[in-house]
């Protein structure tokens, strides 16, 4: 009888042992899957013009790649806000939101009325 009681014993904790494994196993693939879709849902959209410019799709914009937009060209220096010799989409979409602004308050301007004689 206690033969039975040690090998039941035994059996208990290789039961137990594999169960601990199978659970591991099944919860680092979901582990990884959750860590690719945070990645994904944290990456900003890029934006369609950042996109013409971005030859190379890497993400950024170099100079030679922003020569293609005269005025993105003329304020690279301002818009790389992080100095790092590229533009990333969000110092792109700052530089056309202040883009914005500035042709908002442009068109805001009103025209001089014309002189009637």
């Amino acid at each position: 009888m206690k033969k039975l009681n040690q090998l039941s014993t035994f059996n208990k904790a290789s039961i137990m042992l594999i169960a601990g494994i199978s659970l591991a196993s099944l919860t680092i693939p979901y582990a990884k899957a959750e860590t690719k879709v945070k990645d994904v849902v944290t990456e900003a959209p890029v934006d369609a013009d950042f996109k013409k410019l971005d030859v190379n799709s890497d993400k950024k914009i170099s100079l030679k790649e922003a020569v293609k937009d005269i005025s993105l060209a003329k304020n690279f220096d301002m818009t790389d806000a992080n100095k790092d010799g590229n533009i990333t989409p969000d110092e792109f979409a700052s530089y056309k939101a202040s883009n914005m602004k500035s042709l908002d308050s442009a068109a805001s301007i009103e025209a001089p009325a014309p002189v009637t004689p």
